[in-house]
Order: C-alpha cells, then sequence, then structure tokens
C-alpha cells in the first residue's frame, strides 16, 4: 500500500530505507550508478535495508532469493523490473559470518541491462550487420533506433527462426529473415573454470548471434565463384569469432580476476587485480586488492611475532642451559638465574621464591640488585594466599600476568620497587607439584604479557627441573656422607664393642711377617717403639682403628718405598677386620645359643600357661597317670636326671631303683635325651597345630571379610570371630580420625564391646597412656605381657580381667587406618609370632575395610551420576528457562548436600550479572544480589576467569571479601562458570554451613551439572528467539496480505 501511494514515511518503509545500512547501500549505487537497486534481506527473507523503496518487503518467497540462499549464486534473466522500472537483471548472493560462515543475509542487486549498449554497438558492422544477446523462453536483447535516431537496448520475442538456430547448435546458418537471406551465427556465453560464477553463468544458457544480410555478405564476390565462396566464408567465420570474441569481452574480467586470486592462494601475496572498469567486476576486483593488502600485513606482523617469540625461547633456552650447570649449589644457581633472566630480557627486576616444607608460606630465595639483597637479608616471605600475585600463582598453579600495574585492581606496589609498570609471577611446577614462583617485573607496561608468556612458562618448567635435580643432587650428597658416616661409625662402634676389656683389652697389636697377622703378646705390646720407626695409620672404612709401623732406614724411604709401604697398610687393615669379624662371629654364635635356650624357655613357659598342663606324671609298671593323683611328691631312693632342651632344664625324670649300678645311670641318661627331644617335638607340633588353627582362622577371616560390603558388620564380624577363634579375653578395633586427631572405638567383641561402642568411646592420638595410641605413632605391634608393670597401660573398668594386651595398627600405604586391639586374661599370653599373624589379620582386614568404603564412595558416585542423568532429562522435557533453573538448582543441592544456592546470568543487553533462580538463600543476602547485583562477590568472580571455585573454609579467606558469607551462617563454598559453545552465560554458585573439604571428583562433578546447564539455556533462549522470529513473521505475513488486498 505504501508503494501505490509512494509514501516513505510509511513505518515500515522508512524502517527499512533510513538506516545506516541503507544510507551505506545508496552510496555504493552513486559510485556505480548502473546498480540501479540494491537491498539486503535477513536470513528469513525479511528486506532489513535497500536504497529504494520496494514493490515486496518479504522476498523468502522469491525463486532468486531461495537459489541463492541454497546455491550460493543467482543471476536471472533480463527482465523488466517493477521496483526500478527498467529493463535489468537481477544479482543476488549470501552474506556469511567470517569465522563459521553461517549465513546472516541475502545481497540483491539490480543491473541496469543498459550497460550493454556499448557491447552490442560494437557488435555492429557494415550496414546490416548486427549482434543479438538471445535470451531462454524466446527473447532476444538487441539494438533498436529510438528518439532521434538514438540506439537503446531492446527486448523482444525472438523470431521463430532463430528459436531454430538456436536449438540446432549448428555455428552458422543463411537464415530468411523477411525475405531478405541472411548470414547468422551463434556462440554460447560461458566462462572457463568450474568456479561457482563460472557455472552460474553458463546456466544462464545466453547466446550471442551475429547477423549480416546476405547480399551485403556476398557482393564483393559476384564476379567469380570461388571469390565468393572464399569470402563467404570469411564472412561466416568473423561472424562466429565476432560472437565469440564478444562473449570473452564480457568474462575476461572474471578469467583475469580468478588468475590473480590463484596466484594469491598460491602464496603470493604481491599478485593484484588490475581494476579496468568501474561496474560489479571491478568493484569486486578493488575489494579483492584489499583483502590481498590486509593479508600481507597480517602475514608481516605475524612473521614479526614468531621472530619474537622464537628470539624469547632461545634467550629461555640460553639461560636453562646455564642453570643446569649449577646444580651442585641451589643458592648459586637461583641467583645466577634471576641475574640472567633480568639482563637477557631487559626486566627491571627479578626474584625467585621456594616453598617451605608444609608448603604454605612461599620463601624468597634469589633477588636481582640492592634490593633483592635487602629483601634476602631480612628473610622477606609471603604466604600463599590471594593477598599477593605470587601466592595467587601458587595457589591457582597457573601465570598471573599485570600488564600494567597502574590500571590493576590486585597489584600491591613494592616501595623498594617504585618503577614496577609490569609484573608476572610464573609458578614453578615439577610433578604437578609447587616448589616456588618466578617473578619478574619491567619498568614499562605491557612488557610483560601473553605474548612472551610462553618463552617464560618454557624458563620456568627449566628451573624447576634444575631447582628439583639441585635437591636430588644435595640429598644424594648427603646420603653418601651419611653411608660413609655411618661406616665409619659402625666400625668405631665394632672395634669399641671388640675391645670392651672383657673379651679382649682396651688395646691390642699384632705383628706382620711374610704376609701373616699374628697376635702380640702382652710382653711384646709393652716393649716402647723404637725411634726412628716409619708410621703410617690403620683406617677401616675412612675410620682409623690404629697405626702401621715398621722398621725403615733412613736412606731407602723413597717414594716408592711408602708406596709399598701404603699397599701393605691396606693388606694388614683387611686382614686385621677380617679377625676381628671372626671373633665377634664366634661371640655372636655364642649369644644365639643362649637365646636359644631362652626361647626354649619361654616357650615352655607360655606353653605351661596356655594348655595347664599338669606339673608331671608317673609309671606306676602298670598305666601312666599324672604326678598328682599318685598321691606323691617323689620317689624314695630314685635316680634322677635333668631332661633338657637345648642345654636349657625343662622337667626331671625320677627312676625308683634302689639297687642300681652305673649302666643304669647311662640307660637313664639316654633316655632322657630321647624323652627331652620327644618331649620337644610334643610341644612344637602343638604349636604348629596352633599356629594352623589360627592362620585358617585368619583365612577364614580374610574370606568373609571380603564379601561385607557395610564397614560396620565387616569389622563386627572380625572382632567376634577373633574372640571366639582365638580364645583372647576380649578383642575391639578403633578406627582413625586424622582430622580431630583421634582413635574412635568402632566395634567391640560381645556386649561389653557393644556398650563401649555404644558410649562412643575415644582415645586421643597423643595419648602417652594407651597401647592403642602408641601404635598408631610408631606404626607397628605393640605387646605388654604384664599390664599391670606397665606404665603406658590405660586400664578400662568395663574390663577388670585384663593381663595382657597386644595393639596392631590397621596400615594401607602410608596411612594408618586404624588399630586391631585384643586383650588376655593370664600374664605372658602374647608372642611376637602372635603379632605376625594379627598383623596379617590386620592388613586383609584393613584392606577389606578400604574395599568397603570405596564401595560407599562408588555407590555415592553412582548417585551423583544418576542425578546428573536427571538434570539432563528435566532440561531435555522443558524448554522454558525459569522452569529448567529452578529444576536444575534444586537436584543439584540434594545431590551434593550443600545448604544453599543461586544461578546468575548475563543480561544479554547490558552483559550485567543478574540473579536469575535462588534457594534457601537468607534474606539479607537474597535482597543484595537482587538490589546491587554481584560486584565484589565470589560468583562475580567466577564469571570474570571462567573457572571454577572450591573454598573448603571461608574463616581461611578467598580472592574477594567473603565476610559478607561467614556472617550469615556459610562456611564453605562452590563455584562452577555456565558455559556454552565458548561463551559464558553465568554461574552456578553454591554455599554451605559447615567447613569442608571439596575434593576435585564433587568439583568436577558439579562443573558437568554447569556444563549440561549451559546447553538447556542456549536451547531455551535460541527456542525463544525462534519463537519471536515466528511471531514477527507471521506479522509481517499479515502485512504482506493486507498489502495485497489494498493492492487488489
Amino acid at each position: 500500500a505504501a508503494d501505490a501511494k509512494n509514501d516513505n514515511t510509511d513505518p515500515l518503509v522508512s524502517q527499512v530505507l533510513y538506516n545506516n545500512m541503507s544510507f551505506e547501500l545508496r552510496n555504493f549505487r552513486d559510485q556505480f550508478p548502473q546498480q540501479v537497486e540494491v537491498f539486503i534481506t535477513n536470513p528469513q527473507g525479511v528486506s532489513i535495508a535497500s536504497t529504494n523503496r520496494t514493490s515486496d518487503y518479504y522476498q523468502g518467497d522469491e525463486e532468486w532469493w531461495q537459489t541463492a540462499y541454497k546455491q550460493g549464486l543467482y543471476i536471472g534473466q533480463p527482465e523488466y523490473d517493477e521496483s526500478s522500472g527498467i529493463m535489468a537483471v537481477i544479482m543476488a548472493l549470501p552474506i556469511r559470518e567470517n569465522n563459521t560462515g553461517s549465513i546472516l543475509g541475502i545481497l540483491r542487486t539490480t543491473i541496469n541491462f543498459a550497460t550493454l549498449s556499448d557491447s552490442l554497438v560494437a557488435g555492429r558492422f557494415g550496414e546490416t550487420g548486427r549482434t543479438i544477446l538471445y535470451l531462454p523462453g524466446g527473447q532476444m536483447i538487441s539494438l533498436a533506433a529510438g528518439e532521434g535516431d538514438k540506439l537503446q537496448v531492446v527486448n523482444e520475442a525472438a523470431p521463430d527462426i532463430l528459436q531454430s538456430l538456436t536449438g540446432s547448435n549448428a555455428p552458422y546458418l543463411t537464415l530468411d529473415l523477411d525475405g531478405v537471406p541472411t548470414l547468422t551465427g551463434q556462440a554460447k556465453v560461458q566462462v572457463p573454470g568450474l568456479s561457482t560464477e563460472a557455472e552460474a553463468i553458463t546456466q544462464l544458457n545466453w547466446r550471442m548471434i551475429t547477423q549480416q544480410d546476405e547480399q551485403e555478405a556476398l557482393e564483393a564476390v559476384t564476379a567469380q565463384t570461388r571469390y565468393n565462396l572464399i569470402v563467404a566464408l570469411v564472412v561466416i567465420i568473423a561472424s562466429a569469432l565476432a560472437a565469440f570474441g564478444l562473449a570473452r569481452v564480457i568474462t575476461n574480467p572474471i578469467v583475469q580476476l580468478k588468475s590473480v586470486a590463484a596466484r594469491v592462494a598460491s602464496g603470493d601475496l604481491t599478485a593484484e587485480a588490475k581494476v579496468t572498469t568501474r561496474d560489479e567486476v571491478g568493484t569486486l576486483a578493488t575489494t579483492f586488492n584489499a583483502m590481498t593488502s590486509q593479508l600481507r600485513n597480517l602475514v608481516g606482523s605475524l612473521e614479526q611475532r614468531v621472530a619474537d617469540r622464537t628470539h624469547d625461547l632461545e634467550l629461555a633456552s640460553e639461560v636453562g642451559r646455564a642453570v643446569t650447570e649449577k646444580v651442585a649449589d641451589m643458592d648459586d644457581m637461583l641467583t645466577s638465574a634471576a641475574e640472567m633472566i633480568r639482563t637477557r630480557f631487559g626486566l627491571y627486576y627479578t626474584q625467585v621464591y621456594l616453598t617451605d616444607s608444609n608448603g604454605s608460606l612461599l620463601l624468597l630465595s634469589a633477588g636481582t640488585g640492592e634490593v633483592g639483597e635487602a629483601l634476602l637479608k631480612r628473610g622477606h616471605h609471603l604466604t600463599i594466599d590471594y593477598n599477593s600475585l605470587n601466592g595467587r600463582a601458587a595457589l591457582e598453579k597457573k601465570p598471573v600476568i599485570v600488564a600494567d600495574t597502574l590500571k590493576s585492581s590486585f597489584f600491591k606496589p613494592n616501595p623498594l620497587l617504585p618503577k614496577t609498570r609490569s609484573e608476572m609471577a610464573v609458578p614453578l611446577i615439577s610433578a604437578n607439584r609447587i616448589l616456588g614462583v618466578l617473578d619478574m617485573q619491567a619498568e614499562e607496561s605491557g612488557t610483560l604479557s601473553e605474548a612472551n608468556l610462553p618463552a617464560f612458562e618454557a624458563l620456568a618448567g627449566q628451573l624447576a627441573i634444575a631447582i628439583q635435580n639441585a635437591r636430588l643432587f644435595a640429598e644424594t650428597e648427603q646420603a653418601r656422607a651419611e653411608v660413609e658416616s655411618q661406616a665409619r661409625r659402625l666400625t668405631r662402634t665394632g672395634w669399641s664393642d671388640y675391645l670392651n676389656a672383657i673379651q679382649k683389652p682396651e688395646q691390642t697389636g699384632y705383628i706382620y711377617d711374610q704376609n701373616q697377622i699374628v697376635p702380640m703378646t702382652e710382653a711384646e705390646q709393652s716393649v716402647p717403639s723404637a725411634a726412628g720407626m716409619l708410621s703410617a695409620p690403620i683406617e677401616v672404612s675412612g675410620e682409623p682403628i690404629g697405626s702401621f709401623q715398621v722398621e725403615l732406614e733412613q736412606e731407602k724411604r723413597t717414594v716408592q718405598t711408602r708406596e709399598l709401604v701404603q699397599s701393605v697398610v691396606r693388606q694388614v687393615a683387611r686382614q686385621v677386620e677380617n679377625l676381628r669379624l671372626l671373633e665377634m662371629a664366634e661371640r655372636y654364635r655364642v649369644e644365639a645359643e643362649n637365646i636359644t635356650r631362652r626361647l626354649t624357655h619361654e616357650g615352655w613357659d607360655v606353653f605351661q600357661k596356655r594348655s595347664n598342663t599338669t606339673s608331671g606324671y608317673v609309671f606306676d609298671l602298670n598305666q601312666v597317670k599324672p604326678l598328682s593323683d599318685s598321691g606323691t611328691g617323689g620317689l624314695q631312693g630314685a635316680l634322677i636326671h635333668p631332661l633338657a632342651v637345648r642345654d636349657e632344664i625343662i622337667g626331671e625324670i625320677h627312676v625308683d631303683d634302689v639297687h642300681h649300678n652305673d649302666d643304669d645311670g647311662e640307660l637313664i641318661e639316654a633316655v632322657s635325651r630321647q624323652l627331652s627331644a620327644h618331649i620337644e617335638n610334643i610341644r612344637l607340633s602343638d604349636l604348629n597345630e596352633k599356629r594352623a588353627r589360627e592362620m585358617e582362622t585368619v583365612a577364614d577371616l580374610s574370606a568373609t571379610t571380603s564379601t561385607v560390603l557395610d564397614p560396620d558388620k565387616l569389622l563386627q564380624s572380625v572382632v567376634d570371630r577373633t574372640k571366639e577363634s582365638f580364645g583372647v579375653y576380649h578383642a575391639h578395633i578403633y578406627l582413625t580420625d586424622d582430622k580431630a586427631k583421634i582413635l574412635i572405638l568402632t566395634a567391640g567383641a560381645g556386649e561389653t564391646g557393644q556398650k563401649m561402642v555404644a558410649e562412643t568411646h575415644s582415645i586421643a592420638m597423643n595419648a602417652e597412656k594407651s597401647l592403642v595410641a602408641r601404635a598408631v605413632r610408631e606404626r607397628s605391634a605393640v605387646i605388654v605381657n604384664d599390664v599391670r608393670a606397665d606404665p603406658g597401660f590405660l586400664p578400662n573398668p568395663l574390663l577388670p580381667e585384663t593381663r595382657s594386651e597386644m595393639a596392631v595398627p590397621m596400615i594401607i600405604g602410608d596411612r594408618v587406618l586404624g588399630v586391631f586391639d585384643v586383650q588376655a586374661d593370664v600374664t605372658g599370653y602374647f608372642t611376637d609370632e602372635d603379632a605376625s599373624i594379627f598383623s596379617t589379620l590386620a592388613s586383609q582386614v584393613a584392606v577389606a575395610l578400604q574395599n568397603a568404603k570405596l564401595f560407599d564412595e562408588t555407590q555415592l558416585r553412582s548417585q551423583e551420576l544418576s542425578a546428573l542423568n536427571q538434570i539432563i532429562t528435566t532440561a531435555s522435557q522443558t524448554l522454558d528457562l525459569n522452569t529448567i533453573l529452578e529444576t536444575v538448582l534444586g537436584k543439584v543441592l540434594s545431590t551434593i548436600n550443600f545448604s544453599a544456592g543461586l544461578i546468575s546470568l548475563f543480561n544479554q543487553a547490558t552483559g550485567i550479572l543478574e540473579l536469575a533462580a535462588i534457594s534457601n538463600m537468607p534474606a539479607p543476602l537474597e535482597n543484595r544480589f537482587r538490589t546491587k547485583g554481584f560486584g565484589g562477590t565470589l560468583c562475580a568472580y567466577v564469571a570474570d576467569t571462567k573457572q571454577s571455585l572450591s573454598i573448603g573454609d571461608l574463616e581461611l579467606g578467598g580472592p574477594v571479601d567473603v565476610r559478607g558469607l561467614i556472617s550469615n551462617g556459610f562456611r564453605s563454598y562452590l563455584g562452577a562458570p555456565i558455559i556454552s559453545k565458548g561463551h559464558i552465560l553465568g554461574t552456578l554458585c553454591l554455599f554451605n554451613s559447615n567447613p569442608q573439604e571439596i575434593s576435585s571428583a564433587l568439583l568436577l562433578l558439579v562443573e558437568s551439572m554447569a556444563g549440561q546447564l549451559g546447553i538447556a539455556i542456549e536451547n531455551a533462549l535460541l527456542y525463544a528467539e525462534q519463537s519471536a522470529t515466528v511471531t514477527q513473521l507471521r506479522e509481517l505475513d499479515r502485512l504482506k496480505s493486507s498489502f495485497l488486498a489494498n493492492m487488489s
């Protein structure tokens, strides 16, 4: 309706005609007036910018729009254009986004076909020679006389006879046009190659036709037939060549531009397209040249950046090589490294921090110049937290860069370094462990930036390896020194034990004669050394043990003689040491026999206590009876002979024989030896059977515990079976609480044990008066066979009969999980073998307990993954954004058991982080987030850094002020950015009222939930956008219908 009324003030028309894009299009049309009309549509086909008022503002249903959108280029047939009112050709192509190639819109231009008049005029020759552009559908473009005999381009129907020519594909024919024989030639308009443009021009199916009256063409050959034929042939060939040449005139500029594009594609960025016209091809050539110029500039700057980067890496490699050569002295290495980095890279100041043994402090280890010396003297150090650049770099394990200190909010100036304008702190990491921080400062802003970060990261990696190597070198040197010191100490202790003034005098001597070592007599040792003796120290493992003296005349003391003496001294040292070792071995053999006798005595003592064996037996020539049943305490006139095992008396044998002789004594001695061996074998057999039963019990318990996945049931089963199978007075198990530094009673045998568990009985790990706590500290079994005589025993009123106790730590890897404690009601009950058996059982229980805990953790992970799957399912079932946010937030809180949470999203119009969903948040905090936004909060920090953040205890501080959260009852925080397709949409922030250790698995789970939430939000926003687009298209369709109705 607006077009019919010639009304440009219509809102719909003015919105399209009067915007910045439309002004640019009109400027383009003014520069290239053959472009009669140019306009742009959006991807839905609606006009958004135009040079002229168009007859139709929805173009999506037009053939040219559909072809350009699907095939990438449209060139139409010449026809009358309603919008411009002229004979024109329509061309259209898509406008694409640079990075993704997605279609942003369609550009259409209407080209005045009158621009071809010059080409058609050039195609006129002779009196009747002319050129025609034949179009599909029986139309042709030709020149006709207009007003004042001025030639003008006309479009009219082609004669049927021309259609027969184009249908034959013959290069030339003689046709009868209006009764006049006419020579006619034809050629297709096409562009060589397989490009989209060449294919589009070929599909136009245009043909150039040249015509000339036969009489004019043949008038020069009427005199002679042969000449006539030659002339006719020349004319026909000329006509064909003219048609072909005209086609080339149209396509040559495009072919030339394609050739230049091929050179650029092959790497020749100096190639430029010649601009010979001001038409579309000329514009394309100009644009192409501009693009080539930008490529040249880009490649040039890229080569410079690569050169700078290569130079920085070479400097880093040079510094790294120099540093690795000084690993023997850590301080010198770090000092040299700091100075080399400063000088090679032209920096203002460089320093190196190393972490302390606890990993909580950064200790300054090297610094350049007088400032570095001053800071080192006062023991400068930093805490590993967010209050400094170096602390932040160590805490986050990633570089921190301040390109301009004047514009940084978290840079803290040092009065000793007033000229610092840019700073970079790079963590020194080896095997994922922080060793320290390399800190560099420059006097100009921008000197330290992301551009040269790779070089400094490579340098930091080499420095970290050098530091690690230096520490390993120092440790190796220390270990070598300790080994040598230990060898000297052992030698010194060995000789001190050997010459103990009991078995050997405190001083002794040997005579070396003819390769033999003979001990000196006391008389020889008392003779003083002769004057002028040549003396040399005797050393074993570097420890001096004596001196070697030899009678040698002064004139014979040559260098060769001294070397010979040294060789003899070394040989003497080895022989003397061997003599000592042989004698010590003999001493140890005697001591071993004594120990064997003691063990035999202790073994029989334990055997009698455990088995309640009778004190003796008597044989009355009829049967063997216990001695207590015989009614006599001994035999009158008996022969008595001891029963001994390994020289240890274990009993006596009494024989009632008043009339005995010497042979009877020998017989009794032989019988006693056999009887002693038999009794010992019986004891050992009983002991082995007992151990076998105990090991069988251990194996049975191991098999049972491997099938129980409930930790409480597992431990209760172990203590009950232990008390029953091993016959102990009591058994119970304590588990460690590393945070509270206590041992908690978790399982106890019988009613007494269950009562103690119900009372939540616990013991401090540092308790001195506790065998259980001592076992944890010493990480080994503790045995007390008489608790009443041990000051470290902790009595329990519920276990009054305890007389012996053994506490065995349950260890897996390097961690103590708890203590297995057993008690007996007799003294001397437990042995080292019992400790070995119970250590095996404790290890297996520890493994089973660990497996049960891992099973619980696996079940928990399974529940978390199930919750994540539910979140994905919920997000896929609805496209309403509010419903998605509220449902997901509730599911996240219930899954990870946090107190409160919120979801914030960026406002797409303002770019400000705004509250989108909230749950269980205290009213003051909720009001603060709704009214004042998220500036200076942990949520904003996560959004700015695009990194997840976990704080197990807010009391320890954070990257921003967290006092407001603490005052509202929160003690821990977990936040993750919501990211989709590389763009951050907002944050997922969770709060808990208790401090807790946030594991990497939990952090990964929340990040996965945030990722799925990002996908769901993106889908909901796209759905809302599409809904709005559909609504807009429906409104445009309604306007179109209304417009057509008004037109009709």
